[in-house]
């Protein structure tokens, strides 16, 4: 997230989670941040497992 936009969030909000989409049965591996102010946090479900870093597929 760029500085203009942290400079529009109120101080006291909490760190957001990370979920991957991975954790969901999608093969693709972009992290997602949310903010879940009163919400339960979500929980991984279908997990795929991680290609190595730096493999083909990882790269893929």
């Amino acid at each position: 997230m760029n500085n203009l936009a942290m400079d529009h969030l109120p101080a006291d909000l909490p760190a957001p989670q990370i979920v991957q989409p991975f954790w969901f049965g999608k093969p693709a591996f972009k992290p997602t941040r949310s903010y879940l102010l009163g919400r339960l946090q979500v929980v991984a479900m279908n997990m795929l497992s991680e290609p190595e870093r730096g493999s083909d597929e990882w790269k893929a």
